[in-house]
């Protein structure tokens, strides 16, 4: 009971106790904690997880008990680590070079993670196209494997798929013209992201793609260009913003 822990935690001189228990239900472990404060008896964190196997069981014990943590740690208002789990941010690089854009990380598990992110270029210039100004749009979905710390940060490797596609008007040596293109990209990618002091997100890589498009462009003089395409490249990306 209640009553029974807030006496043990009080004979202890400890802050609170942590109680639980643990289940097997067909295929699925569950296990719930729970950690009741020493003489008032509130309750400081309650944590249930739930795997599909021993070895996963253990993998969200130690998720779990990183987030019963932090959560012990404001109740008692005394310094604790906060658990980030999630990471909103841009591209400087990106920023440099005229584009706005939106990372955002979310960790799956205790290795894998889900990110995605989106840019917006207006009136980008391209040297093969002088006076005409291309609005790019870029979308990427990626699920990335993290080698050491806990997802999303740590080191890691992902893969995934973009969407790009642009268009633009102007005025050039072929007379008026217009610029369309798309494409859809295989990515791989490899990077190191931390939370500084918790909060602060930070990352680098490297990443490289590869897929099938098409482009189009007609002008005044009588151009006219209709190919698809087959873009391969690579870019070094970076990131700064808040973890949370």
């Amino acid at each position: 009971s209640t009553n029974c822990m807030t006496e043990l935690a009080d004979a202890l001189g400890v802050d609170g106790v942590i109680s639980g228990s643990i289940g097997l239900f067909g295929p699925t472990y569950q296990a719930n904690l729970v950690i009741v404060g020493n003489g008032d008896g509130r309750l400081l964190s309650s944590v249930t997880v739930k795997a599909d196997s021993e070895r996963q069981m253990l993998d969200q014990l130690v998720v779990g008990a990183r987030q019963a943590a932090s959560e012990v740690g404001a109740s008692l208002g005394k310094p604790a680590r906060r658990f980030a789990q999630q990471a909103v941010y841009t591209d400087a690089l990106e920023l440099a070079f005229g584009q706005i854009n939106l990372k955002y990380a979310r960790a799956l598990n205790t290795r894998w993670s889900l990110y995605t992110s989106f840019s917006l270029g207006l009136d980008q210039q391209i040297e093969d196209l002088p006076g005409v100004g291309i609005t790019e749009a870029d979308l990427v979905g990626e699920v990335r494997f993290h080698f050491f710390d806990t997802p999303p940060f740590g080191l890691y490797l992902g893969g995934g798929l973009g969407f790009f596609t642009g268009y633009g008007f102007g005025a050039g040596a072929g007379g008026a013209i217009s610029f369309g293109s798309s494409a859809f990209t295989l990515i791989v990618e490899v990077g190191y992201s931390i939370a500084l002091f918790d909060f602060i997100h930070l990352s680098v890589g490297l990443m490289g793609y590869a897929g099938a498009g098409h482009l189009g462009e007609v002008d005044t003089l009588g151009n006219v260009i209709d190919d698809f395409v087959y873009p391969v490249d690579g870019r070094l990306t970076t990131g700064v913003g808040f973890a949370f």
